[in-house]
């Protein structure tokens, strides 16, 4: 049994609280996963960022071994079946990240982007986004919001969505 103690960092307690369960104490743990998106003590999402980064770098460095094999549409569609995913999925929960965080998350999709586009590591990449129809991650999650919205305020939405 785990349980998650969520409050400010600039709270003041001195020590972390514990439950006791008969004769088990329960310490508080200092991230929890929820529907696969990690939540930290202080709701900074910052373990959920940090796995979002680490888990497409990997994947993207095992597809550059066997790119040349590959057609550029099936690479194209791999890589974005890869880092799409992991980054479209619960990015609404990621929509009021930090600038340091969200530079870490368009990293992540930037070494994608040279990977399809074949282009160097080193070279810009302003152009490619176009040209795979992909937006920046900031605009990603914007984009999110207001589809959300627009269909909460003309009814298009989940019943207890429009209710808000």
């Amino acid at each position: 049994m785990e349980f998650l103690f969520i409050w400010s960092r600039f709270g003041r307690f001195s020590t972390k609280p514990s439950i006791t369960i008969g004769q088990e104490i329960i310490p508080p743990a200092t991230t929890a996963c929820n529907l696969g998106v990690l939540f930290d003590e202080n709701l900074t999402l910052k373990p959920h960022v940090l796995s979002l980064c680490k888990s497409p770098i990997l994947q993207i460095h095992c597809i550059s071994h066997i790119k040349k094999f590959l057609m550029a549409s099936a690479a194209k569609t791999i890589v974005h079946s890869i880092v799409g995913s992991r980054l479209n999925y619960c990015n609404g929960a990621l929509a009021g990240l930090l600038d340091c965080d969200l530079s870490k998350l368009q990293s992540s999709q930037n070494s994608s982007m040279h990977l399809i586009s074949l282009t160097k590591k080193h070279n810009h990449i302003s152009s490619v986004p176009m040209e795979l129809n992909w937006l920046p991650i900031r605009q990603q999650f914007l984009i999110l919001i207001l589809v959300i919205m627009y269909k909460a305020i003309y009814g298009l939405a989940l019943h207890h969505i429009s209710q808000i």
